[in-house]
Order: C-alpha cells, then structure tokens, then sequence
C-alpha cells in the first residue's frame, strides 16, 4: 500500500511577530537535505530572522521525534519540528499545533496547494504545517532522454519498468 508522507516544517509558535531567532528541530543531515536547510535558512534571514538548528541524526525521523515528545512535555519546545504528515495530525490533536497565518495567507496557500497537502497540512481547516518537500513510498524518477532516444514508452508502473530495462 502505498502511504503518503509530507515532510514539513511544523510551526508551533506565531511567527509574525518582530525579528526572532527560530529553532528549527530536524533531522536532515546529508549533504544534498542540508542545502535543501540552506535555502530555507536564507529565506529566513532575508526577513531578519535567525535559524537555530537543533539537529538530531538517525535517519527517517524516530530519534527526532523521541526528543520532540520529550521537550514537549518538558515545556520547552522548538519553535519548528520537521515532521511526517501523519504527525501533524496527531500533534495537532493534542493541541500542541496552531496556524501562525493571517487570512490572506492562508487563502493564498488554498489557491496554490494541491488538494492533498492542504488536507495533510491543516487541522481543523487551519494550516498548522508548510509543506517544504514530498515524500511518497515507491515513487520512480525517470530520467526521459534515455527512454526517447531508445524510442521507448515511459514506464508507468514497476512491470513496465523491468520490461523496459531488458
């Protein structure tokens, strides 16, 4: 079965306030996810900003999650978790989510996200996450020139895939 993961940036505090430093609690840490940070980070210091990292290593998120429950119940939580769609909804449920968006902002995020990540990302019709990259189990990445040059149908489906490929 395929499962639909969002990796997003949770926001748990109103970030519209005066310049202010944002800790971030993620767990990217290879080379082409830290450049992926970069961009972000640099769109945040354009608005005068500060990104904090608080980086916790292990892979698909588990140990992230472990310190966020952890600093959550502690009363001390960052100011934006990298998460997994599921995870907002569970958050939120617990009340530990809230929409940092004006209106404007949010009919702006209606017109431009599709269908799917606007439901993964609100909670209760409210945006409580930005979604910043897609993750979908199973998903293929083809490259087309090689395909068209060996005037080859692009696959559609793992079979075709493999019959492609001999």
């Amino acid at each position: 079965m395929k499962k639909v993961l969002l990796t997003t940036a949770l926001l748990t505090m109103a970030m519209n306030c005066g310049a202010a430093t944002v800790e971030v609690l993620h767990y990217w840490t290879s080379e082409s996810e830290s450049a992926a940070l970069n961009l972000l980070k640099q769109e945040l210091a354009a608005k005068g900003d500060t990104w904090q990292d608080f980086t916790v290593k292990g892979g698909g998120g588990e140990s992230a999650y472990s310190v966020l429950q952890t600093r959550m119940i502690a009363g001390n939580p960052p100011t934006a978790a990298l998460m997994e769609g599921k995870f907002i909804q569970e958050w939120s449920a617990l009340g530990f989510l809230s929409s940092p968006y004006t209106k404007e902002q949010t009919e702006a995020w209606d017109r431009v996200l599709p269908p799917l990540i606007r439901q993964i990302t609100q909670y209760h019709g409210e945006y409580v996450a930005v979604p910043v990259n897609n993750h979908r189990i199973n998903w293929l990445w083809i490259n087309p020139k090689p395909f068209n040059a060996l005037h080859l149908a692009i696959p559609t489906t793992w079979d075709e895939f493999f019959a492609a490929a001999r």
